[in-house]
């Protein structure tokens, strides 16, 4: 991730919550532009009107994207961890970056050097969508769009886990579901 994106999420986590308006286009770009770096041009020349465009079409389907889930009790979730055993996982910090889409979930580094035993886990989650860092998931959706669909989940949520792909069938059998797990501080 660069470094420009790396700094517009931190300003993101670190603000005060302000209740973004997600019933109002035009509240949602105005606050893409006071907190989402390069997204819009301020030049007026027409090869920047694509780029626009571009931002105008990712605020339109995250919208969609909240009102479609906004009201509903809790929806699924995916993550994938990339661990040598499955008994590694911290299920009292379970991690903050997730999907709304299996296909969105993926191995995007690892905050240590890979092993030969490594492994990845897919695991499935249900949160509330209260739950979901709205802000947050905005701004990584307007550098990536639709290819993640990151679901950022808020400090001290619960998640349910109902399933981990890739486990082996003795790991299974050690495993009962669902798991309540929290995630951590950032």
């Amino acid at each position: 991730m660069n470094k420009r994106i790396l700094l517009a999420l931190y300003k993101i986590v670190h603000a005060a919550k302000d209740n973004l308006d997600f019933s109002s286009f035009h509240s949602v770009k105005e606050w893409v532009k006071n907190n989402v770096n390069d997204v819009y041009s301020d030049d007026e020349d027409e090869n920047n009107d694509s780029h626009d465009e571009m931002a105008d079409n990712r605020i339109n389907a995250y919208i969609r994207k909240y009102n479609s889930i906004i009201k509903k009790p809790f929806i699924t979730i995916y993550r994938v961890v990339v661990l040598e055993d499955v008994s590694q996982i911290n299920f009292k910090d379970i991690g903050m970056h997730w999907s709304f889409e299996i296909e969105g979930a993926g191995d995007y580094g690892l905050n240590r050097p890979r092993t030969k035993k490594d492994k990845n886990y897919i695991l499935t989650g249900t949160v509330n969508p209260k739950d979901i860092a709205w802000e947050y998931g905005l701004t990584s959706f307007m550098y990536y769009g639709e290819d993640q669909w990151e679901c950022a989940i808020e400090p001290k949520s619960k998640i349910k886990i109902t399933d981990i792909e890739g486990l082996t069938e003795k790991e299974k059998s050690k495993i009962k579901f669902p798991i309540i797990a929290t995630v951590g501080n950032r």
